[in-house]
């Protein structure tokens, strides 16, 4: 796995947390605010471009973040929208946990590749 994707998909999972940070703060704790739709799509396109084009650029390198970094980017900014126009807290959620798998399965992939490295190196010690 590149390095490349590891540190996207952390950049992107940040950039969702400050996105739901903007969210409350334009919305206030409990009062509903009538939101700008036009701001909200841009701000999720803006953040859902990051992990298109990080997904894209390492799709090679690792098959399974990559497609599914690409495959969530559209349903991610779907699910900010309608939560911002909404006002609909399971949008929200809905949203939130898209980095979450993310970084599951690119911590996933990289412990396996790191757990197996010693492993190889036990058995070339041993044959030789």
């Amino acid at each position: 796995m590149k390095k490349t994707q590891f540190f996207g998909i952390w950049i992107y999972a940040l950039l969702c947390l400050v996105l739901v940070l903007i969210y409350r703060f334009y919305t206030g704790m409990f009062e509903a605010k009538i939101m700008e739709y036009n701001l909200s799509l841009w701000y999720a396109l803006a953040i859902n471009l990051v992990l298109l084009v990080t997904s894209v650029i390492s799709l090679k390198s690792s098959k399974l973040p990559a497609i599914l970094g690409i495959i969530f980017s559209p349903l991610s900014t779907y699910l900010f929208f309608k939560s911002w126009t909404e006002m609909n807290y399971q949008y929200l959620a809905g949203f939130m946990v898209i980095p979450v798998i993310l970084l599951l399965t690119t911590m996933v992939k990289r412990t396996s590749i790191t757990s197996t490295q010693p492993i190889e190196k036990e058995k070339e010690i041993t044959l030789k």
